[in-house]
């Protein structure tokens, strides 16, 4: 179909066909590498931290593998080129009541920004950080008013999940957090993943 007259020397490009992929698209296909998946599979061997452990499975079907180290890891693509990603470790803590020794948590290091973080994405051909692969956030594509309405679905499906766990007092703040921001239906673009939190995935 051709484009309208006045659209055709116009400098904003036409509507996307499909709405563009934001954080929760990356990881609902599992197109992506996160420090809690490596934690899981043992990958950081911490009594012999040079020696690489072969990690692969369901959830890393972008690439052949990693051999993954306490020092970096190697991404290894399906074209036969190797992509190195370091790892950065920060003491914090400590994390538990009545712990008074401190605690190792690993970051990926970004090659394209050098920034650290806990999770990067697979686009282009390479694992890099949301802002160097110009991901965006579902809150970011939608109305202030879409916003809250997101919010608060998240925390109704938060509040429905860990409800027994949660303190009287807890609860009573979710309540009122809840109450604070309005009902309503959520656009088709945000409704097409359940408002599960990000950091619930891993």
């Amino acid at each position: 179909m051709p484009q309208p007259r006045q659209l055709k020397h116009a400098r904003r490009p036409p509507r996307r066909l499909l709405p563009r992929e934001s954080v929760k698209d990356f990881v609902h296909s599992h197109r992506y590498l996160g420090v809690r998946q490596l934690i899981a599979r043992s990958a950081f061997d911490q009594r012999q931290q040079n020696k690489y452990t072969p990690v692969g499975g369901i959830d890393f079907r972008f690439v052949r593998g990693f051999d993954v180290s306490c020092n970096d890891i190697q991404v290894y693509r399906f074209d036969g080129s190797t992509q190195t990603i370091f790892v950065e470790w920060q003491y914090v803590g400590p994390y538990r009541r009545g712990r008074s020794d401190w605690t190792r948590v690993a970051f990926l290091v970004c090659f394209g920004c050098r920034k650290r973080f806990k999770r990067l994405y697979w686009n282009r051909n390479q694992l890099a950080c949301r802002e160097c692969q110009h991901i965006p956030y579902d809150s970011q594509q939608c109305s202030r008013k879409q916003r809250k309405i997101k919010r608060r679905a998240e925390l109704e499906f938060r509040r429905d999940h860990t409800a027994k766990k949660m303190k009287k007092k807890t609860l009573r703040k979710f309540e009122l957090q809840i109450s604070a921001l309005p009902r309503g239906s959520l656009s088709k673009r945000l409704s097409r993943h359940e408002p599960k939190p990000l950091n619930w995935y891993d």
